[in-house]
């Protein structure tokens, strides 16, 4: 709709003057009537000025109007946005015109067909002004003003703008050049921006994949057997095309999923195991670079039971992009701390978990350990390795609830022979679980063991991101391992799970207390019993 400013006089032009004697009759004359002159307020204003050529159209379109059923009266809507056919189908009224006397503009009220009618005469073109819009009439030479729809403009929060930064910078290294594929759902999307400019000023070449929350939902309830298996080979040909994927894990439903069959859920899974497979292959081989991280939102902060300005601060916190300050230097005074760990650790044989209502032990002879130092995942903070698939034996809880895929499993308890799941009970969520552990048969064997050590993550906020690297816990993880850590077990699952070991925990390393209380002891300890 264009339209100029409004200009700013003190009182309007008049729009009517008393008819005169001599006064040649006008087939543009508009009706005297009070309510037909109300001024309309998104009327388009007049583009032409008096005397200039009207629109192809435009007389036709107006006799049309004056001979409708309003006698005459213009609508009080816009004459140009009127349904054609609407137009076409209008008859015109075939009562016989009056003639009545002058008077004067005291007609409020009158009946729209009680005034002055004359003979048809020749149109010509009249300039009409809106009295209420004032100085609202095009003159030559000077540009229409083309109105904006009303948009809410948003202020960038530089919290995101530096996690961008950092991501873009630390955790890719992105270069020029690269091909730079940002993978997020809609409400993550401010992240993205923040991502997208990043990865410009670092001269690479960046695009988002815009993903759409609700489709795995209706997909799970709704699919065939056919469509959960189906996955798109553009999919799978697009990973082998980009230099570096950042993952973009926001939701504005956290339990968009808790309803569905668990079965389909799984097959769902499943199906995309192809993608998640043939990324790590290309990034065990050095061909590409990803990064997963989260973008807080309202659900987000309802799981943590925090608010959302306090949630935004946790989260920036952990990732030490809260302040003003040199993140990359903090993460790589970091990652220098947990290759230390690692290093330790890669002498053990065996590890031994003692803690409330568990005893587990795990053979890790002949694995790396890695330090997750902000690469991979952000926030991060863990070391890790795949234990001997077939090696552990005893019990062990998890009172922390488990969370996969939007589904909740509370207070978690497994019991392993040579390797495998062989009893498992949960408080709530057992049905879920059970079908977890029958997804495959690696489903029932551990492919990870973790120390979480980022003690700026303190508190549970059921989101694994954030919950395996709480300082002082430890976690496994059931399913899939790494392979370039010397894990072989395969599985399409991979879920984390978190033991507290913070308040009376024990880690023992070929039977020498390492770790107590949440913490590395500085110096080994023998095992007393």
């Amino acid at each position: 709709m264009a339209e100029r400013p409004r200009a700013h006089r003190r009182l309007p032009p008049a729009l009517v003057r008393r008819r005169q004697d001599g006064d040649r009759p006008d087939a543009w004359e508009l009706p005297a009537g009070h309510d037909d002159l109300a001024p309309h307020r998104h009327r388009r204003p007049a583009a032409r000025l008096m005397g200039a050529p009207a629109p192809d159209g435009a007389l036709d379109e107006v006799a049309h109007l004056r001979g409708s059923g309003g006698g005459g009266a213009l609508p009080s809507r816009d004459l140009q946005g009127r349904d054609e056919q609407a137009r076409d189908r209008a008859v015109p009224d075939q009562r016989t015109p009056t003639c009545e006397a002058h008077r004067d503009r005291d007609d409020q009220g009158e009946d729209p067909h009680d005034r002055v009618s004359v003979a048809p005469a020749a149109p010509r073109p009249l300039r009409h002004r809106d009295q209420n819009a004032l100085d609202d009439e095009h003159r030559q030479g000077e540009a229409l003003h083309q109105p904006r729809a009303p948009r809410r403009r948003l202020m960038a929060d530089p919290r995101l703008a530096r996690l961008g930064e950092l991501i873009v910078g630390y955790s890719l290294g992105l270069q020029a050049g690269k091909v730079f594929r940002i993978d997020t759902p809609y409400v993550g999307v401010p992240l993205a921006i923040e991502l997208y400019r990043a990865g410009l000023r670092a001269g690479a070449l960046p695009y988002a994949n815009v993903e759409l929350e609700e489709l795995p939902e209706i997909l799970v309830r709704d699919g065939s057997e056919e469509q959960l298996d189906f996955v798109p080979p553009a999919a799978v040909g697009e990973i082998d095309t980009v230099d570096a994927i950042a993952t973009i894990w926001a939701e504005g439903n956290t339990r968009a999923l808790t309803g569905a069959q668990p079965e389909r859920h799984q097959r769902l899974i499943a199906a995309t195991r192809t993608l998640t497979m043939r990324r790590w292959e290309r990034i065990s081989a050095g061909q590409m670079s990803w990064s997963g991280v989260l973008c807080p939102t309202p659900a987000h902060a309802q799981d943590a039971e925090m608010s959302l300005a306090d949630y935004e601060s946790f989260v920036y916190r952990a990732c030490h992009v809260e302040e003003e300050g040199d993140a990359v230097a903090h993460w790589q005074s970091t990652s220098a701390d947990l290759a230390a760990r690692a290093q330790q650790l890669s002498g053990a044989r065996e590890l031994r978990i003692v803690g409330p209502d568990t005893d587990l032990s795990l053979v890790v002879e002949g694995r790396k350990w890695e330090a997750a130092d902000g690469h991979h995942n952000m926030p991060d903070g863990e070391v890790y390795t795949s234990p001997v698939e077939t090696e552990t034996e005893g019990e062990i809880r998890f009172s922390f609830p488990a969370l996969f895929q939007g589904r909740e499993v509370d207070d978690i308890r497994l019991r392993f022979e040579d390797g495998d799941v062989v009893a498992a009970e949960a408080t709530r969520g057992g049905e879920f679980l059970d079908a977890v552990l029958g997804l495959d048969a690696g489903a029932r064997r551990l492919g990870e063991v973790a120390f979480g050590m980022n003690y700026e993550i303190d508190r549970f906020t059921k989101n694994i991101l954030f919950d395996e690297k709480i300082g002082g816990t430890m976690h496994v993880a059931l399913g899939s391992a790494f392979k370039e850590l010397g894990g072989v077990n395969d599985s399409a699952l991979h879920w984390d799970l978190v033991c507290d070991l913070r308040a009376e925990g024990e880690v023992y390393a070929d039977g020498e207390l390492v770790w107590r209380a949440g913490s590395f002891l500085e110096q080994a300890t023998p095992a007393t019993a």
